[in-house]
């Protein structure tokens, strides 16, 4: 075969290879894109654990002897604490101990999660506490197995001589995020959704109090607050501040007095009509009558 004529059938063959037959059509995307996720996420919360009578748990209790909260609930698993008054052993005897314990895991026999653990004193704002939680180790957790403890929670002379010892009562708060299980989903479009945080919106919209157009005195301080949040959120605000305080706002001086009722526990109610949820109170709860001044 001379040549030219190789030449001529390898680019016979070049074309034939590369031809679309003619009973098969080009393919042209006319569909709208799908898209599918792998999601996980965290859920957390919080609990409150006031231990009274703080001097009686210490003494005539060895060391390495526990005394268990009641359960409650986070994440959708059942947790407990055990309060160690005189530390876990030897080496921490002078310190109050803290444990977690997964009581209930009401999907997973296992369950991973971060725990924090402070007095309720010196908690900052849900943002701050959410930010040093997510540093904390993750640790696994089954149901009835001993996990790892604070052993240096406090040591009890600093407790004792601490402003958070009153009425030999004092308050550990305890943060808990749970690591939920990835899964993939179908996604029906490509917006996706982020899950709601409106309470801790809320709540940063109370502490910076910006905006705020009403004032209430209680207990020999004042509280600022959103009258259009308050309204929505309670009947009784509606009444009063659509009432007799419609006109007294705070760039005219209005003032609305709470009588009989001390400052903290006014404040969890405020705390609570904002977020859904109620810090830890050391006042009791009393009767309410309103008064307002412009």
């Amino acid at each position: 075969m001379s040549s030219s004529a190789g030449k001529k059938c390898l680019r016979s063959a070049v074309v034939a290879n590369n031809t679309v037959p003619r009973n098969r059509a080009p393919m042209v995307s006319t569909g709208e894109p799908t898209m599918s996720d792998i999601v996980g996420g965290m859920a957390s919360g919080h609990h409150f654990l006031r231990i009274q009578s703080y001097s009686s748990t210490v003494k005539g209790r060895p060391t390495g002897e526990y005394i268990r909260s009641h359960h409650f609930t986070v994440g959708g698993h059942h947790w407990c604490i055990d309060y160690f008054p005189n530390g876990t052993d030897k080496a921490y005897a002078d310190h109050v101990s803290l444990r977690l314990i997964l009581h209930q895991s009401i999907s997973n026999p296992a369950v991973k999660s971060q725990h924090l653990f402070c007095l309720a004193g010196e908690a900052g704002t849900e943002a701050e506490q959410a930010e040093l939680l997510s540093l904390e180790k993750v640790r696994s957790y089954t149901p009835g197995s001993l996990s790892a403890c604070a052993e240096q929670f406090i040591k009890r002379t600093d407790l004792e001589a601490s402003e958070h010892l009153r009425s030999d009562s004092f308050t550990i708060r305890c943060d808990i995020a749970v690591v939920q299980d990835f899964r993939a989903v179908y996604t029906t479009g490509l917006v996706s959704v982020p899950p709601c945080d409106l309470g801790r919106h809320l709540g940063e919209l109370l502490e910076t109090e910006k905006d705020a157009d009403v004032v209430f005195e209680v207990g020999g301080e004042t509280v600022s607050a959103h009258r259009c949040v308050l309204a929505a959120r309670s009947p009784v605000f509606a009444a009063e501040l659509r009432g007799p305080m419609k006109e007294g706002d705070v760039a005219a001086g209005g003032v609305m007095r709470i009588q009989d009722m001390e400052a903290e526990a006014f404040k969890a109610l405020i705390r609570f009509a904002y977020t859904g949820s109620l810090p830890e109170l050391s006042a009791r709860r009393t009767g309410t009558t309103w008064s307002g001044s412009s």
